[in-house]
């Protein structure tokens, strides 16, 4: 049994949903981006939950995150459910796409020559226009081209662009990509079905207001109720959806002049009362919050207890000293990460995003849920 624990609120993810929902207008649907096993807290299960809140676009990164997500999907009965893939196509084999009915996100002109070669056989599918980022999709400069890629595709479900700096609010690159966007949207309308929706706001974008909405909002991390930007946007209506707590291994008495862990690092100045617990950098635990880099301390029993010493591949250890003796007998685990201290203020304190931080928690740490994937499905019925 996994010492580290990843305890899921499901009911959160469609409370989070739900709030995102309400930003936009009636003319929006909201999808749900739940790449990376939905941002560590679990593809299928985030799927399920913000489909019992009326999702029904989700967006993945990869193939075989869809190809597993349509199994789940499947196994759970729904079949109304699009799944779209945004690196593009991967692969030439047309019956992975159509026979498992996922949504290509069309990024290259060899994307789009792959599509239109097999006309009415073809995948549903999304155009990608590139307008700031320089990763995936077509130029925006380039309204023939884009022109061209409508007319040619058979399928098309809409059209999509990603922002860039949408977690910044006042930052000039939102409004320039959004009057990019619209520029290249009055260009292609003619071309477009009326079905076609048009998407630019991932989750910071719904933030930033409705003119960025359109016709599909692709919220990714604030389903599982972390901000975008790590701070205080939308937070007031987000959840935190996660509790992530790891078994106290062992408990030990050291004295004054001993040091603790790798390197030795850390000497005791008096006698000390030692917990060590399993989780560690490779449960994507942060090497950086060891003693010398960054203190830090987690939850125990009701105090906060420092941890002492390197955090290891497999532990930690932190210092109870301070814990009455009375409470000892029934210690079980510490808690890494929850609503008081969440993913948004780990990331703060080392230098990196909760993006990061969720997604990093590693597989060997058991996903929990606070009730059953198949209740959550029930609840569909």
């Amino acid at each position: 049994m996994s010492s580290s624990r990843l305890t899921v609120n499901l009911d959160s993810i469609i409370s989070n949903y739900r709030y995102l929902d309400s930003l936009s207008h009636t003319g929006t649907h909201t999808g749900a981006t739940i790449k990376a096993d939905g941002y560590g807290l679990g593809a299928l299960a985030s799927a399920l939950a913000c489909y019992h809140a009326g999702c029904r676009e989700f967006f993945v990164a990869r193939l075989e995150e869809a190809l597993l997500l349509r199994s789940g999907l499947n196994k759970a009965e729904i079949h109304d459910a699009h799944i779209s893939i945004f690196e593009g196509v991967c692969g030439n084999d047309l019956s992975v796409y159509t026979e498992n009915r996922l949504t290509v996100i069309a990024n290259r002109t060899e994307d789009v020559s792959w599509l239109a070669t097999h006309g009415e056989r073809a995948p549903r599918h999304f155009l990608h226009i590139d307008t700031a980022m320089n990763r995936l999709g077509l130029a925006y400069q380039d309204p023939q081209r884009l022109a061209e890629a409508v007319r040619a595709l058979p399928k098309l479900a809409g059209v999509m662009s990603h922002l860039a700096c949408a977690d910044m609010p006042e930052n000039p690159v939102n409004p320039q990509q959004l009057e990019r966007f619209q520029q290249a949207m009055n260009t292609l309308s003619p071309h477009l079905l009326p079905s076609a929706k048009l998407s630019l706001a991932n989750s910071a974008g719904i933030f930033i207001g409705t003119p960025y909405h359109y016709q599909l909002t692709r919220p990714g991390i604030a389903l599982t109720g972390t901000p975008p930007d790590d701070k205080a946007i939308g937070i007031e209506g987000l959840t935190p959806a996660y509790c992530w707590t790891a078994d106290i291994l062992q408990i030990r008495e050291i004295g004054a002049g001993e040091t603790i862990g790798y390197g030795a690092d850390f000497t005791a100045k008096k006698p000390m009362r030692l917990a060590t617990i399993g989780a560690g950098y490779a449960d994507g635990f942060p090497r950086q919050l060891s003693t010398a880099t960054a203190p830090h301390h987690v939850s125990i029993a009701g105090i906060k207890a420092p941890l002492v010493g390197r955090i290891s591949m497999d532990v930690m250890v932190a210092d109870i000293s301070a814990l009455e003796e009375q409470k000892l007998a029934t210690l079980s685990y510490a808690t890494l990460l929850d609503s008081q201290f969440t993913a948004s203020d780990m990331a703060t304190k080392t230098g990196t995003i909760g993006y990061e931080i969720l997604s990093t928690i590693g597989a060997r740490t058991n996903r929990q849920y606070n009730c059953s994937i198949e209740a959550i499905a029930s609840r569909l019925g």
